[in-house]
């Protein structure tokens, strides 16, 4: 089974619906509380019959996934940077006031780091990405990311046509910080 471990701000809502076309009726979409567990496997495969991929938020190559069968993990990257001030702006976007960005910043350190392993620890990130992710592709050659994403999954269904969703209509709050030398080094 696929599974995709979402980093948000890349490109996951996209994938999701490409997983969605790819295998309709054999796809789940995992709401977990924190982190997906092989019991929510289990328990998907009662209503999809057939399952052949999982993304969510709560899909993470740390958790026992393994247990409900081989998975195998896929995740997509976008430069650091960047994602950084995509969440930031996706985040500041949906509250009714915006927090100071040096604020927020503390509780998003690492964050890519602690979706691959749970914690901050690059070497464990890195461990991770080499034992456990089959497939990586980046944001920024995504096009060219989905033909390897093809080829590396082997599945006959999977189609790779997409729409672009979940992608900001203005730029404001990203480019404000983008432009801020201070913030790009907090954030580096």
């Amino acid at each position: 089974m696929l599974a995709h471990v979402h980093i948000m701000k890349t490109a996951g809502q996209t994938f999701r619906l490409i997983l969605r076309q790819s295998f309709p009726g054999r796809h789940c979409d995992l709401m977990a509380q924190k982190v997906a567990t092989a019991a929510d496997i289990r328990w998907a495969r009662r209503f999809y019959p057939g399952l052949k991929s999982v993304a969510g938020h709560c899909v993470v190559p740390h958790a026992d996934l393994h247990e409900a069968g081989p998975i195998r993990y896929f995740t997509f990257f976008r430069d650091p940077v960047q994602r950084c001030a995509s969440h930031y702006q996706f985040s500041m976007e949906r509250k009714p006031k915006r927090i100071a960005f040096e604020k927020w910043i503390l509780e998003k350190t690492n964050f890519s780091t602690r979706v691959l392993c749970g914690t901050d620890n690059a070497d464990q990130a890195i461990e991770t990405l080499e034992k456990k992710i089959g497939f990586v592709g980046f944001v920024e050659r995504f096009n060219e990311s989905l033909v390897l994403f093809e080829q590396w999954c082997g599945e006959k269904d999977v189609d790779i046509r997409y729409r672009s969703v979940n992608v900001a209509a203005d730029n404001t709050i990203k480019n404000e910080i983008l432009s801020d030398t201070k913030v790009v080094a907090l954030i580096r």
